[in-house]
């Protein structure tokens, strides 16, 4: 497929789409929805499927916990999806950090790893004030400074040259 097929399809995907607009419902319509049985048995299926999804939030986590970059990543698609979650499921909503509390663990312990982190290069700095002050994001992707390593008390190995006469 080309991709003046593909765009072709793209727009008429979208043409198909502006046409449908959803309407606002009423306090009381979406009181009488959430009354029927259909709608019970919907939250309840939900609850189950939030377990699920709380599962697989956690397996995620647990593979990738220590690559910042997928473990943000996972954390921000589980918030994201959280609103809608929440919407709809109202009372009976659960969290995934109150789910999963290892999870809300680990990433405090994180912050105050990057707190620390912080602190360490501020006392280093003399944390001075204005502009001498350093860019704290620049300091949030480096690593603690560490102790330079100490000399080896071996020799390095020495190359003798020979002059031949």
């Amino acid at each position: 497929m080309s991709r003046y097929e593909i765009a072709e399809l793209e727009d008429e995907i979208r043409a198909m789409g502006d046409g449908e607009e959803e309407e606002e419902l009423e306090e009381e319509e979406i009181a009488a929805i959430r009354a029927t049985p259909e709608h019970k048995a919907m939250i309840n299926r939900m609850g189950q499927l939030c377990k699920l999804r709380h599962g697989v939030i956690k397996a995620y986590f647990e593979k990738h916990k220590y690559k910042r970059a997928s473990r943000n990543e996972i954390v921000e698609a589980a918030e994201a999806s959280e609103v809608a979650i929440e919407e709809i499921m109202r009372e009976k909503h659960v969290h995934f950090l109150d789910a999963i509390p290892e999870i809300r663990t680990f990433m405090e312990q994180v912050n105050k790893d990057k707190n620390q982190k912080v602190e360490i290069v501020l006392e280093k700095k003399g944390g001075r004030v204005g502009e001498n002050l350093p860019d704290i994001k620049r300091l949030m992707d480096k690593e603690l400074p560490k102790e330079p390593k100490k000399a080896s008390k071996t020799k390095p190995n020495r190359i003798k040259i020979i002059k031949i006469v």
